[in-house]
């Protein structure tokens, strides 16, 4: 009997803070986390920065995504509001609250199993979270190594899979001009870090896993196909809306579309054709499809596209 494979990996999203400069003299938690000394100066900066960090996780909560955070890093961030209670009411209650409601975990939850020794401007980072995140780019690496290696096409679903990730920071990591190099005994690994919707935008666009897929449907048509009538509840005849572009085409406006929620339906704006693009979630399917159709104000499922979140990544 054939069993359907369902994706187990995806994309991963890393997140670091800034840290109180701790008056106790613990030290920080790595040498390499910045201090913010806007936590001494000012009240609300500590809640300005969380707020950077949410508005980036919840713009995104329609991806299928893995977040982890690093809970001695959370530690710090959170001390200066036990040093100073009543200028820091309620912060520690709400930022853990908030990042319940956005999906954030403790990455040692789930570490991944290192096969090397990670190092980060000569700091042993193989146990902390830049280390996790390496190694799961070294996996991603070793994946696709081996599928280009796949000539006879003989490897399951199961061992294409990879977890492509990513670091969303706001200033918490200085990062040099050659970018956030890992160093290993055999290589050196380049992560990536966002630290804005946008950048996360185009980063997801290029790298997230599992991949969308367009799907074509006869009743939308496409660039080369005319959309088809239907017969509506009342048994109106409607046109169908129509599709305007080729498969490659659709597929890529595909990659940079957003929506909602994890298995709702996604839009974005076509500047070729100068309208928006409309792709509705096939369901549960394993190839994660969508058709999609150009829409118009007005026509149907158009107000469904929220302009004003699209606004952000439409520049």
């Amino acid at each position: 009997m054939h069993h359907r494979h369902t994706m187990s990996k995806r994309t991963t999203i890393y997140v670091l803070f800034k840290e109180y400069p701790d008056p106790n003299g613990r030290g920080k938690t790595a040498s390499y986390i910045q201090n913010s000394v806007d936590y001494l100066t000012q009240p609300d900066a500590l809640m300005k920065d969380w707020s950077y960090i949410r508005e980036v996780l919840d713009y995104f909560g329609y991806e299928p995504a893995n977040k982890y955070y690093d809970e001695d890093n959370l530690e710090r961030l959170f001390d200066v509001a036990k040093v100073f209670p009543e200028e820091y009411p309620m912060a520690l209650d709400t930022i853990v609250s908030e990042m319940q409601a956005v999906g954030l975990t403790p990455w040692r939850t789930n570490p991944c199993r290192k096969t090397d020794l990670y190092s980060f401007g000569g700091i042993d980072v193989t146990n902390q979270l830049m280390g996790d995140m390496a190694q799961r780019e070294t996996n991603r690496l070793v994946t696709l190594q081996r599928i280009a290696q796949d000539t006879q096409n003989q490897l399951r679903p199961e061992d294409k899979e990879f977890e492509p990730c990513v670091l969303l920071q706001n200033g918490a990591v200085s990062i040099p001009h050659s970018g956030l190099q890992i160093t290993t005994k055999r290589s050196v690994l380049k992560l990536v870090t966002v630290d804005s919707i946008v950048a996360m935008h185009n980063w997801l666009a290029d790298n997230r896993f599992p991949v969308k897929h367009y799907k074509f449907h006869p009743k939308h048509g496409d660039a080369n196909h005319k959309a088809q009538q239907y017969t509506d509840r009342h048994g109106c005849k409607k046109q169908a809306a129509q599709l305007l572009t080729d498969t490659p085409t659709t597929d890529n406006l595909l990659r940079k579309a957003v929506g909602l929620t994890v298995d709702g339906d996604l839009w974005y704006f076509d500047e070729t054709n100068a309208c928006h693009i409309y792709f509705e979630n096939q369901g549960d399917t394993p190839q994660h499809e969508y058709h999609a159709y150009h829409l118009h104000p007005g026509e149907k499922n158009f107000e469904k596209i929220d302009l004003k979140k699209l606004s952000k990544v439409i520049l």
